[in-house]
């Protein structure tokens, strides 16, 4: 019996070569285009037609519930296999990259597949089916011009990593594969030189790799040899295939003068390390520019801190707005450390929930990070730091969308890393539990918050470290090893101390 099998970027490229390649299953095809645009006449027995062809624009935060609805009109209740395969890109300095090309690519590479799968579920569920996610094999790679790319690609596999850790031996399979640079339309689109991508891989080889690893044990696959060597070098040695990636030509950001007395910013200042990191920076002589929606809270840091050194700009993260810092002096140090999340089972939770997530968590830090520097408000010799979690080494099952965020600016911070080397330090930091009220909000037992790590001791701790990857607490750096050796093991603990107990 046929399959049903959904895929999404089908109208051209990897996607239309998987819709090739299967077409002997009963396929629903869904691309941005109009239907009127669309002409394969290899798919002439079962191609695009009102019958099989859903049009979506995947950057819309809607696009789950409009596939859903789609197939329901078509009678379809039940999904085999959904491959979530749409994706953009672009290639350049991160500065010069255009705030709406970052928003697209978070949108269609990140927030489009956490939808269409938190809403696709129930169909999947029917069928015992699976979900495909195609990434990159430049997941694990830090390339300095393809930044966001790389960020939202490791995103989607720490997503991936902590949703099927929920459900290990669920009724619905999640796999991701890994193809490398592909000869389709996508690379000229980005500046690409023709002679360079032709000698790529076909699109139809690439999907033929990718249909061999549908109902294979794999959990995930790299497509081709040397893809599957890069990826095992960036798996077991991050920083030294970062180190070849790094940045060795004369671009560079604009950079300003340091400041005499220096300055900082921090987001996510007026609670938890936020705070704790501002009231640091004012107490050794900066001057910190606070950002936070919560005016009491903030009202507070700035009355408290010393020598009236603080100053708080009442921002909503979620919204993305970074018109602001054209108006501010340059920083020293730039702290993205605001963060929210939402818990429980990934199929439970709200998808408004998961839009601020990513909004707050993932977007917020790359669309300012890019204004400070094409502004040129970050001074030379200045520092940056990214606030990952510990997630990035152990999982987060119950909070899949927050580790992908958390991921995300892992492989982000990486890239910054390989990009202004040495002119800008890049430190990102791997917190675990610590005691704030973030913490208490989000944990399923607060018993043993004692022992969690006080946040003026983190704070210490990052304001000390001049080290590009910062794991605190000697429990923290167990756990990382953990998660590192014996993934599914760390896994594992992380499903029975935390997602066995969202439900009790």
């Amino acid at each position: 019996m046929a399959r049903t099998i959904l895929i999404t970027g089908a109208t051209s490229g990897i996607g239309l070569a998987l819709a090739h390649r299967l077409g002997d299953e009963r396929l629903v095809l869904v691309g941005r285009r109009s239907i009127d645009e669309l002409d394969d006449a290899v798919l002439s027995t079962n191609g695009f037609s009102t019958d099989n062809y859903c049009q979506c624009d995947l950057a819309e935060p809607s696009a789950g519930e409009t596939i859903a609805a789609w197939c329901e009109s078509q009678g379809i209740d039940a999904i085999d296999v959904l491959i979530n395969n749409a994706g953009v890109g672009w290639t350049g300095p991160f500065w010069e990259q255009p705030v709406a090309s970052i928003r697209e690519l978070v949108a269609v590479n990140l927030a489009a597949p956490i939808s269409v799968t938190q809403r696709l579920l129930p169909l999947l569920r029917r069928a015992g089916g699976e979900v495909v996610f195609v990434s990159s094999v430049v997941s694990t790679v830090a390339f300095p011009d393809m930044g966001v790319y790389v960020a939202t690609k490791k995103a989607l596999d720490g997503f991936v990593r902590s949703l099927r850790a929920e459900e290990p031996d669920g009724d619905v399979s999640f796999r991701v594969v890994h193809p490398g640079a592909t000869n389709t339309a996508m690379p000229g689109k980005v500046g690409v030189p023709a002679t360079t991508y032709e000698r790529w891989p076909s699109a139809s080889s690439v999907a033929d790799g990718i249909v061999e690893s549908l109902d294979s044990r794999s959990r995930n696959r790299a497509i081709g040899l040397p893809n599957k060597a890069l990826r095992a070098a960036g798996v077991v040695a991050p920083g030294t295939v970062s180190l070849f990636a790094r940045r060795r030509g004369p671009s560079t950001p604009p950079l300003a003068e340091p400041n005499h007395p220096p300055r900082a910013l921090v987001t996510g200042a007026a609670d938890g390390i936020g705070r704790a990191l501002t009231l640091k920076y004012a107490a050794e002589g900066y001057e910190v520019v606070g950002i936070d929606h919560d005016q009491a809270r903030a009202a507070d840091v700035v009355d408290i801190a010393p020598g009236g050194r603080v100053s708080m700009r009442h921002v909503d993260l979620a919204t993305s707005d970074v018109a602001w810092v054209r108006d501010e002096d340059p920083f020293d140090v730039v702290v993205h450390n605001a963060g929210i999340s939402a818990v429980g089972a990934f199929e439970s939770v709200d998808a408004k929930e998961h839009e601020r997530v990513i909004a707050v968590n993932f977007l917020a830090p790359l669309l300012l990070t890019r204004e400070l520097m094409a502004s040129a408000k970050v001074t030379a010799g200045g520092r940056i730091v990214l606030m990952s979690s510990l997630s990035h080494f152990t999982g987060y099952p119950g909070a899949a969308v927050y580790a992908a965020t958390k991921d995300g600016l892992e492989m982000y911070g990486r890239t910054l890393q390989s990009s202004l080397h040495p002119a800008v330090r890049v430190t990102t930091v791997f917190p675990g539990p610590t005691r704030t009220a973030h913490a208490r909000r989000y944990s399923p037992d607060n018993s043993n918050e004692r022992r969690r790590m006080a946040p003026e001791d983190l704070a210490e701790l990052i304001f000390d470290s001049n080290r590009a990857r910062l794991v605190p607490g000697p429990s923290g750096k167990v756990s990382a090893v953990v998660g590192r050796v014996a993934p599914r093991g760390g896994e594992a603990l992380m499903r029975r101390l935390v997602f066995a107990k969202m439900d009790e």
